[in-house]
């Protein structure tokens, strides 16, 4: 899992939270085999692995777990001190489906528990995953098209 995280702190604390909720060996699988397409699309797409274009400020593409016909585009990542107003969505309520807003909207990613106790956020959006429909195949026999 931390390979497939690329080694980041956040991405690390983020799916410890997630893991945390639940021990379940079964759980856990699925969650590992989740980041293993989700880091094949981002690679595909992108051409890097998705905790490496959060870095670099760029989105990255997840999927709802709850939901999979639905992705959660992440752009960016943000810090805020303990002083500044956070994101009451969590990445977790997002991601799991346990809440569904619309448009653009910011969410928490992770809180410090440690001083300076920053704040870790990402304005983020859920859209609808594109599928691209099968174009019918036509013969053509001495010059006539055939339905």
């Amino acid at each position: 899992m931390a390979r497939l995280l690329s080694g980041t702190f956040i991405g690390a604390n983020m799916n410890a939270c997630l893991l945390r909720d639940n021990f379940d060996i079964h759980f856990w699988h699925k969650v590992v085999a989740f980041y293993r397409v989700v880091t094949l699309k981002n690679v595909s797409e992108f051409g890097v692995r998705p905790f490496n274009l959060i870095q670099q400020n760029r989105p990255i593409i997840f999927w709802r777990m709850a939901t999979p016909s639905e992705e959660l585009v992440i752009y960016g990542q943000f810090e805020r001190s303990a002083e500044e107003e956070v994101p009451k969505l969590s990445f977790r309520d997002v991601f799991y489906g346990n809440v569904n807003p619309r448009g653009k909207f910011e969410i928490l990613l992770w809180r410090s528990r440690i001083p300076p106790y920053y704040s870790y956020f990402s304005s983020s959006e859920i859209r609808e995953v594109k599928t691209a429909a099968a174009k019918r195949k036509r013969s053509v026999k001495n010059g006539l098209m055939l339905c």
